[in-house]
């Protein structure tokens, strides 16, 4: 299996780790701003790296079979999603080894489970999700597409987060909450209310940013 990295930023590092330690072949690293310089950081896993702009001549050339969309952009990850499928790629979720994810769980294409996740029985991972580092999804949880977990968050029995939304490092949600399609829940949070679309929640326990604002001012 060959495969791809599209984008330059922190979610390839984590998918170059990823794959080098599971023996699966990265071609090459596409930076996807071409206003920059050549990326560097790849060199240290021994990977070619290339600006998007030459990317259907690459994969032809090596043969990619796969690729993995690294961007925390959403729009941008939506359209590199439509555009690799036109190209005839499958889209590979980047699975660290040290994740625990149980038999019954299911996990999308195009995601990156970071090292010490655990994704419990009957879990559903979005597709294209980023779940970092030590983060916990318990039981029956639904994750939607193009979500992000933060660093050592958790997620109790039941709780379903919309697409697009992230959920930051340390935040805590009580069982069978809603987090709304891209909604923001901050670090440290403890969620214990649903929250809507397109809102961002911070605190403990967490509230609105501007109900939280009013409050800190008295």
């Amino acid at each position: 299996m060959i495969v791809a990295l599209i984008g330059g930023g922190a979610q390839a590092k984590y998918a170059a780790e990823i794959f080098r330690l599971t023996d699966i072949h990265v071609a090459a690293v596409f930076n996807l701003k071409e206003d920059q310089p050549p990326l560097e950081w790849p060199k240290a896993y021994g990977v070619e790296t290339a600006y998007f702009k030459d990317f259907q001549a690459i994969i032809q050339k090596k043969n990619v079979s796969h690729a993995v969309i690294c961007t925390a952009n959403i729009e941008e990850k939506k359209h590199l999603s439509e555009r690799i499928e036109k190209s005839g790629l499958t889209l590979l979720s980047a699975i660290h080894p040290a994740a625990r994810i149980a038999t019954t769980a299911t996990v999308a294409s195009g995601c990156i489970i970071n090292a010490g996740a655990v994704i419990q029985p009957f879990a559903t991972i979005g597709k294209n999700t980023m779940i970092h580092a030590n983060v916990i999804v318990e039981h029956d949880c639904k994750i939607g597409e193009y979500s992000n977990l933060g660093p050592g968050s958790q997620l109790a029995g039941w709780v379903q987060i919309g697409d697009g939304a992230t959920v930051y490092t340390g935040a805590s949600v009580i069982p069978a909450i809603k987090i709304g399609t891209r909604s923001i829940v901050g670090a440290g949070a403890v969620v214990t209310e649903d929250v809507r679309d397109t809102i961002t929640v911070v605190g403990v326990p967490a509230k609105p940013v501007d109900a939280a604002t009013k409050e800190k001012a008295f």
